[in-house]
């Protein structure tokens, strides 16, 4: 049988024409749900029947835009769930307001036994919540058994909890298989574990920004089996806040044991996170990087990182397990731990960061002041043909490349004139 295309031409929940009927119709692998705005004569699909079940083992739901459709579940259910083993592609919609706290409370707004591929999408509003004893809850926005790809997309506001306390790991996304994020941004998701993601496998992360999550550990990013491999590149972590590591925490614990990984963070910024742990201080921990197994920094920069403690704050910008690999270069890292080397040439000064702003591009980011040290300091040992912020702008000016995710327009003349 030939692949099928079902159109929405209603707001209504159920019935001829509606979304659910269109997923429902869709039993070919490969289907393809798309809409019809002009019949339709409205910007919201509320659920009021349920959860949106996909049978089909793969389905791509096309909506017109995220500005132009929403789907909103009104706090009374997930939005999608995924029992195919394929892929869920979602694209050009925003999901609001999914929420799940019975049986295996995972995935508030999204889940999947399979793939999930979400593209020029906002998910916001998304809960996932224990009532009682565990299990715990897992992918306050999403959760899946297969991969997550992440393009061009938010995930916001989303929490995984045990009734009002946050319990469980994932506030943004539960992923347990791989991640490959891009041009994306995880922002104000709550957690045990892993404020803004929780990984299980490898991560690839590119021109994206974590910054305002929660969590107890590893708020920004944290991983969990013995074999994990991270990439991030181009990518901002800030603003984020956790007992332990608010920043990175490459070796993140995950309920009960440390987690040694491969990461390899280039042309990014880890800034402005803090721990609020009076345990931490001394203990080996950082507010920004905390690395395990094998770290490898290139033209980054860890700064104005702090531990909290009532009112005094202490900078610790990066630190390393005993037994830790670390190489790199062309960094600069503000405050390491004691008993933490940082990579030869690392330089130390305040690298005069501007506010988290929009500076151009679909993801926030950390602009160079003038007269900072880390321009024209950096290198492009990635190739990268732009700075995060995406085309239009260089990763490299006058033959020079600027340290962290931003690249100002002067290169090597940090005073901005020739």
């Amino acid at each position: 049988m030939a692949l099928a295309i079902q159109t929405v031409t209603t707001c209504a929940d159920s019935g001829i024409g509606s979304l659910r009927a269109a997923i429902t119709n869709a039993a070919i692998t490969g289907d393809t749900v798309t809409f019809n705005t002009a019949t339709m004569s409205c910007s919201t699909i509320t659920l009021t029947t349920g959860a949106l079940t996909v049978n089909a083992t793969s389905l791509t739901v096309a909506g017109p835009g995220a500005s132009t459709l929403t789907i909103d579940a009104n706090h009374a259910s997930r939005i999608f769930d995924h029992e195919g083993s394929g892929t869920l592609n979602i694209s050009n919609l925003t999901v609001t307001n999914g929420f799940i706290n019975s049986g295996k409370p995972n995935g508030g707004c999204i889940y999947s036994k399979g793939t999930v591929a979400i593209s020029s999408s906002r998910l916001s509003g998304c809960v996932a919540q224990t009532e009682g004893t565990p299990p715990h809850a897992f992918g306050g926005g999403i959760f899946t058994t297969g991969d997550l790809y992440l393009q061009s997309s938010t995930i916001s506001n989303s929490s995984v909890r045990r009734q009002s306390r946050a319990e469980g790991a994932g506030g943004g996304a539960f992923v347990t298989g791989n991640l490959v994020m891009q041009s994306s941004t995880v922002t104000s998701s709550v957690a045990t574990f892993g404020g803004a993601l929780q990984v299980k496998r490898n991560a690839t992360i590119v021109g994206t920004t974590l910054s305002g999550n929660q969590a107890f550990a590893g708020d920004g990013l944290a991983l969990y089996s013995s074999h994990d491999r991270v990439s991030i590149i181009n990518s901002t972590i800030s603003g984020n806040v956790a007992e332990v590591c608010a920043g990175m925490y490459s070796g993140g614990v995950f309920y009960g044991g440390p987690t040694y990984v491969a990461v390899t963070l280039s042309n990014s910024t880890i800034a402005f996170n803090k721990t609020h742990a009076a345990n931490e201080v001394g203990h080996n921990y950082a507010s920004g990087l905390c690395a395990a197994g094998s770290l490898n920094i290139q033209s980054s920069i860890v700064a104005n990182n702090d531990i909290v403690v009532g009112t005094a704050h202490t900078p610790v910008d990066f630190s390393a397990q005993t037994g830790t690999s670390i190489a790199g270069g062309n960094n600069l890292i503000m405050v390491t731990q004691a008993g933490t080397t940082s990579p030869a040439g690392t330089l130390t000064a305040d690298p005069l960061l501007a506010a988290l702003a929009n500076n151009g591009g679909s993801t926030m980011t950390h602009s160079l002041l003038i007269g900072s040290p880390a321009i024209g300091a950096g290198n492009n040992t990635s190739r990268l043909p732009s700075d995060q912020r995406g085309p239009g702008f260089a990763r490299m000016t006058r033959e020079k490349t600027d340290i962290g995710a931003f690249q100002t327009g002067d290169g090597i003349f940090a005073s901005g004139f020739d």
